[in-house]
């Protein structure tokens, strides 16, 4: 198959000094990689691109970012590593059975890529029997590491820190619980706690492994390109307008478009569920766009459907940017076809602008977690994924793309983010099944 190429002409546009966010964003994602990532560099990088021999990528597999020809077979690599980590994960875990801690996608120390498969002791000579039937370059990328706490274990100690926070009455304060596996703890997100939680958690359960946060920034959605497809065509990464919510002088209208998906009912656009009600009426371009047909705001999907039936023709395809318009979405994401360390983007107009090129070295990033749980969705599940790629309000909804060799996937729409600014999606396939619909196949 052939595989995602630089595209060079683009490099002019991204020849010019980063803000500081987007410098620190730069930094962390290719230290991720396994990139040189001093702030000298990176700054070099963007300001003199073509003295460094430079060319820029716009495609998820590459991280939408300026990278140097030397670390391109790197980039190639950790792409192909990423590509089979769900198939390994999912051998490692049938082996490995109750044992199994989980899998990363990440670096050794020397930048090399590498899928650590974990278990805890118990499970070590299971693991070690895996298949790899791989090329040498990428079994030698396979390695097995130990962990105290399996998968399951951290998730019962997930919900059982959470069911006991709850039942102290903070549910204002908790931002949301995750499950880290690459440092096999739970991780508890708290706004300004008032009282030492950790304190009473430990005097009431005991020990447990978790790491605890206090964040300066209330967790919440993400509300808030605009113009109109020549021939009215709707698809991932458009600004939308809640008309109905406009015309009620609320302040919370604009969303981004998901993706395209249909049903024996017809063609919808998805969007993020807090974004709407049932019935509100949609328009984008200053078109109408159709109303919100079905509608889920809890549990496992922050999600919801716009009929484009009569109104609007959707498409399964998704605007990056202007120059890339109408790049094809060919298929949902498998459940748990994502990997943790996988590079993913999003579409978020919020964060790319309108012409999709102002913060595109902001909006790809790494999957920290698939077991995020934002408190502020009612009766939340800790399905959530959490990716490292900025989040701005105006990008709920938008459609979250990672690489394969087929093409663009879709694997989750946005639903908030983080303290840090970093965002939190809905993994697509609860999405589609919550809907009842599947992935339009028009392309």
């Amino acid at each position: 198959m052939e595989e995602p190429l630089e595209k060079e002409n683009l490099l002019s546009a991204y020849a010019v000094p980063l803000q500081l966010a987007q410098r620190d964003h730069v930094m962390e994602l290719r230290k991720t990689l396994g990139l040189r990532n001093t702030s000298d560099f990176v700054e070099s990088l963007h300001r003199e691109p073509e003295a460094l021999g430079a060319v820029y990528s716009d495609h998820t597999a590459f991280g939408r970012m300026i990278v140097t020809k030397e670390e391109l077979p790197r980039l190639r690599h950790r792409f192909r590593l990423s590509t089979k980590a769900p198939e390994l994960e999912a051998k490692a875990r049938q082996l490995a059975r109750k044992w199994f801690g989980g899998a990363v996608v990440t670096a050794r120390e020397d930048g090399t890529p590498m899928l650590r498969l974990l278990t805890t002791p118990a499970g070590k000579d299971a693991l070690a029997s895996l298949p790899l039937d791989l090329e040498p370059e990428l079994a030698a990328s396979i390695e097995i590491g130990l962990v105290e706490h399996t998968e399951q274990e951290l998730a019962d100690v997930q919900q059982t820190v959470t069911n006991f926070l709850r039942k102290l009455g903070v549910r204002e304060q908790l931002n949301g619980t995750t499950v880290n596996v690459d440092t096999n703890r739970v991780e508890v997100h708290l706004y300004h706690p008032e009282r030492d939680f950790e304190a009473l958690t430990r005097a009431e359960l005991g020990e447990l492994p978790v790491s605890w946060f206090s964040d300066s920034v209330r967790v919440g959605p993400a509300y808030a390109k605009n113009e109109l497809d020549p021939y009215g065509l709707v698809e991932a990464g458009l600004r939308i307008v809640n008309t109905t919510r406009a015309a009620a002088g609320r302040r919370d209208y604009y969303c981004t478009s998901g993706f395209s998906v249909a049903n024996g009912y017809g063609e919808f656009l998805l969007t993020a569920g807090h974004c709407g009600d049932l019935n509100d009426q949609y328009q984008q371009g200053g078109v109408a766009l159709g109303r919100v047909a079905n509608r889920n705001y809890s549990g496992a999907a922050d999600v919801m459907a716009i009929s484009t039936s009569g109104t609007r023709a959707a498409w399964g395809r998704a605007h990056l940017n202007v120059n890339s318009p109408n790049e094809p979405v060919v298929a949902s994401v498998a459940i748990n076809g994502d990997a943790v360390g996988t590079l993913v983007c999003h579409t978020g107009y919020a964060t790319t602008g309108l012409s999709g090129l102002e913060g595109n070295l902001s909006s790809c990033g790494t999957i920290r977690s698939r077991q995020w749980a934002p408190e502020y969705i009612p009766n939340v599940l800790p399905v959530y994924r959490h990716a490292t790629f900025a989040v701005a309000r105006g990008d709920s909804g938008a459609g979250v793309l990672m690489h394969s060799i087929y093409g663009y996937i879709g694997v989750g729409l946005i639903t908030g983010f983080t303290a840090q600014g970093q965002g939190m999606y809905t993994h697509l396939p609860y999405a589609l099944a919550e809907m009842n619909v599947e992935m339009d196949s028009w392309q």
